[in-house]
This record gives C-alpha cells, sequence and structure tokens, in this order.
C-alpha cells in the first residue's frame, strides 16, 4: 500500500501546555503499510492482519484510545499525538515535560510530566494543569467521569496517597491515604481497584474504608486494567519472572507468565491482551490474547527484531507501539478486531 508522510509540529516549550495543532515541522511517518512475516493470526475476521500506521522517531512509548482518536506519547520531543481514528491528519502538542504516564476515559486523557498531572479534553482547545505534587505521581486510573492518582509519598515507601479528580473539572480530593508503596489503580464507574503493599484491593467509591483484598503476595504490581467486574493485572516475582492475574467474578487466578516486563496491558468486553517473551532464551516477543469467556490463548504477534511496548483496545480494533531496541525509532500498528 502508499505511504503518507503527514507533517506535524512538536509546540515550543512554554509555561503551560500549549494547544494540539498540525502545521510545517517535524514529520511523522503516517500511512497504511502491508502487513511484514511478523504476523501471525488474530482474533477478528481471517482475512484480519496488522497494519503500521506510523513510524516515530522521537522514542513513542505510550499508547491510549478514545472512540475519536489514538494518543501516543515521545519522549525525546516531550510531545503527545493526536492520531485520528478516521484517517484526518495527526496533531502534536507539547506535554509540558516528559510523559512517563498517559491514560484515558470517556473523552479525556491525562498524563503525568515533572511532578504535574495534565488533562485534555477533546471538547476543549487546549490542555490544562489538574495537579501538582512535590513527591512523586506515578500511577493514573481514568473512567468516563473521573481519574485517580496515585502519589507515592516520600521514598522509599511512602505512605502515599490517592486521589480523585474529575474529568469535568474542578479541585483534587484526597480519597485514600496512609498507602504504603501504592503502585497501581483503575476505575470503572463507582469502583475502585489499586495495589499497595503486598495486596490487590477494590472497593466502592462510597465506603473505601471496607476495601475486598483480591490479590495477596502481591508486591511489584506494574499496572491494573479493569472493566467493573473483572480486574487484571501485572506483578513480578522475586525471580524476575512477571504474572498475569485475574480476579472477578471469583477468586484471583494467573492466567500467564512471562520472562520479561509485560509492557503492553489492554482489556475489552471479551479478551484481555497482554506483550511478553514465552521463553527466557528466545529473542521473540509476542502479543498474545485471553479470551475471558472460554480461556482460550491466542498468539495475534511475534516479532524478534523489536518489541510491543504498549497496547490499548476496544471492542473494534487494537493498537500498540513496537519499539526497537537500542533505538528511538517506534512504529504505530493497528489489528482490526471485527
Amino acid at each position: 500500500m502508499s505511504r503518507l508522510a503527514v507533517s506535524v509540529l512538536v509546540l515550543a516549550a512554554c509555561a503551560d501546555v500549549g494547544p494540539f495543532r498540525s502545521t510545517d515541522g517535524e514529520s511523522i511517518d503516517a500511512g497504511l503499510s502491508d502487513v511484514d512475516a511478523a504476523t501471525t493470526m488474530s482474533d477478528g475476521p481471517a482475512a484480519a492482519v496488522p497494519v503500521k500506521l506510523a513510524t516515530s522517531t522521537k522514542s513513542p512509548s505510550q499508547i491510549v484510545l478514545t472512540s475519536a482518536n489514538v494518543y501516543f506519547t515521545e519522549l525525546d520531543s516531550q510531545g503527545i499525538v493526536i492520531f485520528p481514528r478516521n484517517g484526518d491528519t495527526p496533531r502534536i502538542g507539547d506535554a509540558g515535560g516528559v510523559p512517563l504516564v498517559l491514560a484515558a476515559g470517556g473523552s479525556t486523557i491525562y498524563w503525568i510530566a515533572d511532578h504535574t498531572v495534565k488533562s485534555y479534553s477533546e471538547s476543549a482547545s487546549q490542555p490544562v494543569t489538574r495537579l501538582t505534587s512535590p513527591t512523586l505521581v506515578n500511577a493514573i486510573g481514568v473512567s468516563a467521569t473521573d481519574a485517580f492518582t496515585i502519589d507515592a509519598g516520600p521514598p522509599p515507601n511512602g505512605p502515599g496517597s490517592i486521589s480523585r479528580l474529575a474529568n469535568a473539572g474542578g479541585a483534587a480530593t484526597t480519597v485514600l491515604d496512609g498507602l504504603t508503596s501504592p503502585r497501581a489503580v483503575a476505575a470503572s464507574g463507582s469502583t475502585l481497584v489499586w495495589a499497595a503493599g503486598s495486596a490487590v484491593k477494590r472497593a466502592p467509591l462510597a465506603s473505601l474504608g471496607s476495601a475486598q483484598t483480591i490479590g495477596t503476595n502481591q508486591t511489584t504490581v506494574f499496572q491494573i486494567v479493569f472493566d467493573g467486574t473483572r480486574a487484571c493485572w501485572t506483578n513480578a516475582t522475586e525471580f524476575e519472572i512477571y504474572d498475569v492475574w485475574c480476579a472477578g467474578p471469583g477468586a484471583a487466578q494467573r492466567i500467564a507468565t512471562a520472562q520479561v516486563q509485560v509492557y503492553g496491558f489492554a482489556l475489552t468486553s471479551t479478551h484481555l491482551y497482554y506483550t511478553h517473551r514465552p521463553t527466557a532464551t528466545a529473542n521473540q516477543y509476542v502479543i498474545e490474547s485471553y479470551e475471558l469467556a472460554t480461556g482460550t490463548k491466542r498468539t495475534l504477534r511475534a516479532v524478534s527484531d523489536r518489541y510491543p511496548s504498549s497496547l490499548a483496545a476496544d471492542d473494534d480494533a487494537l493498537y500498540w507501539i513496537e519499539s526497537y531496541p537500542s533505538s528511538s525509532t517506534g512504529e504505530i500498528w493497528r489489528l482490526s478486531l471485527r
């Protein structure tokens, strides 16, 4: 297929976050490409194959979705790229620092840069600063109406806290404090899930003091995804083996073991998607799906010269970033799930 070069500008650094817009400047190579030999199978129609949407040379790192757009961060440009799902021209804006965490809920995205939490609503003209912390804000979980941020507190183990930000705006409110080593958080509807100490817990927002422990001996949780019923997370063992767990309905169960960190993690109404390396000896990285209803696993993608570093999915499509080792180049890919 043909390739199209799309020009976008990384806005100059400024006191606040600039608007997202496109103009002459840095080139992001964008367009559909033919599938390569790394493709295996898909959860969608038999004819569905991955397509490469864009290549960035600015260290693309994390990717999220809304119904209208794909967003991904660039560490080197300190920017966030908006890639419209309808094929319109990509835009890019200044993140106000290196964007280390990216999350989306409803039509609002959040990110963390330089001890601040910023948000961008698709109905607004530019991002805004929502929260600033003197310590380390290290995780965000977003629902359709609210965002929840983790402040790790003073090193090494806190105590830390979780704050709530309404997507519609307003000041942050602390909903949990005194937490030992809080690391990950997720939300859906009126329920919050978080990891702190050695446990993963869930509770209604109206009664966070009566939390249910859904995972124990989980001392190194990296990320949580939650759909209102099922919570899934990744945890590192003492031997640096990374386990994928899910809880609800029913007790927590380990559904996969990875030989390297699970960099990508996404949950839809029917499947969990994650990245891992199946064996310690083979230099191969895969994207795997886990069907929630049956427990069936399928390999959707297998590559050996690069690794999938972030995933985002809804019931229509799976998007991910493939990064090259020791390089600032990364590729944005899409797989239809219909």
